[in-house]
């Protein structure tokens, strides 16, 4: 991932969408303090506050998704 996308996206705003993105991001989990999104495919865990990226293309040890009820 580059600089620019993440540059581009929104903290702000749900992240469950692409916001005119490149890539199209959207949320795969999130435990309250970090949140992990799918990009391309590719996973990337971020800070909620959307500070601390980690920039490996597959992290390890992502928490299951939650069941849609």
């Amino acid at each position: 991932m580059s600089a620019e996308i993440i540059d581009e996206i929104d903290w702000l705003q749900p992240l469950e969408v692409s916001r005119g993105l490149k890539v199209p991001v959207t949320v795969y989990a999130d435990d309250g303090d970090c949140k992990w999104l799918r990009m391309g495919d590719g996973v990337w865990m971020f800070n909620n506050d959307g500070t601390g990226v980690d920039c490996h293309w597959h992290v390890r040890n992502i928490p299951s998704p939650p069941v849609p009820s």
